[in-house]
């Protein structure tokens, strides 16, 4: 015993081993899991509907005026804005509806 009063712990042996990786996931492994529920390997990119919306900014370069005044046409109602997370968003289609009815 060592002189603090507690039995000395034993030497390890010194070798080689192989340590695990932290990839879990099988390279080509199944196609579902054992659950029954689909694996996805890699999601091909499909751009959903909001990422085809407009920001204010690029509104504002398509009708070439700055952001105020399109956050100020759509609180007069003439430019239909959606809100996502408190940012506005506008449609090709809103914005095409509006060019036409500012034709003379």
């Amino acid at each position: 015993m060592p002189s603090a009063g507690t039995p000395a712990q034993h030497l390890e042996t010194a070798g080689v081993q192989e340590l695990p990786t932290s990839n879990t996931v099988a390279e080509h492994g199944p196609v579902e899991t054992p659950f029954g529920a689909s694996v996805v390997r890699e999601v091909p990119h499909d751009p959903g509907p909001h990422e085809s919306l407009m920001t204010a900014k690029m509104v504002a370069e398509c009708l070439g005026v700055c952001t105020a005044v399109v956050y100020r046409l759509c609180e007069k109602g003439e430019l239909r804005g959606l809100r996502i997370g408190g940012a506005l968003r506008f449609g090709a289609d809103v914005l095409r509806r509006y060019l036409e009815r500012r034709r003379p």
